[in-house]
């Protein structure tokens, strides 16, 4: 879907709101919600080449930005996450056929496992991310959760009431308690699609 294809629901409201006002309000609305809920899930499988320990990740889409991983398999086996000192600390131990864990690395998009392994292994890891669109998207690639198309509107009109332009506290708190009960829906939502969401490891920056 397109956010801009919710600017009409926005200027119903708020006659004098423009495009680019209205579309900054949905692009920080979206955003909101998505970080509140973590809904937008994605699982990719990754290979490994033969001596190297980093996993370069993939954004499914340009208009995103990684906000955590919660889940890492190698060959179907959930691997927990390590301490920097652990990671180094097994990067001079002999290669391996199988990783003891992994941790983030300090650019954002990328995990890294020791020990390095000793052959190449391909496909063998699978990493579920959770990401968030970025405050300039427009298309959410997203229909599954069309449903929550109303909150970005909520959202976005809780934040233009609660600015100077066209401040009103009263609708400003209309719109967040709506807001607030999409953000509960969506997470329950979650809850039923992705087991096991809470063990995250944050990435800085994001």
């Amino acid at each position: 879907m397109f956010l801009s294809d919710l600017l009409p629901d926005l200027t119903m409201e708020v006659p004098n709101l423009t495009d680019v006002q209205g579309m900054r309000a949905l692009g920080r609305a979206a955003r909101r919600f998505y970080s509140d809920t973590l809904l937008w899930q994605d699982r990719r499988t990754y290979s490994l080449a033969e001596g190297t320990t980093a996993i370069r990740l993939l954004l499914p889409v340009e208009d995103c930005t990684l906000k955590t991983v919660n889940r890492v398999y190698f060959e179907g086996e959930e691997l927990s996450p390590i301490t920097e000192q652990e990671y180094v600390s097994n990067l001079d131990a002999a290669y391996s056929d199988h990783p003891i864990g992994f941790i983030p690395s300090t650019d954002g998009l990328a995990l890294l496992v020791a020990p390095p392994p000793r052959v190449r292994q391909d496909n063998s890891y699978a990493v579920n991310a959770i990401y968030i669109p970025t405050i300039e998207a427009d298309e959410l690639p997203l229909d599954m959760h069309s449903e929550f198309e109303p909150a970005y509107v909520a959202g976005a009109l809780a934040y233009l009431y609660a600015t100077g332009t066209f401040l009103n506290p009263a609708l400003a708190d209309v719109n967040e308690g709506r807001y607030q009960e999409y953000v509960i829906q969506a997470q329950s939502k979650r809850d039923r699609l992705y087991e096991g969401y809470a063990k995250t490891v944050s990435y800085g920056g994001l």
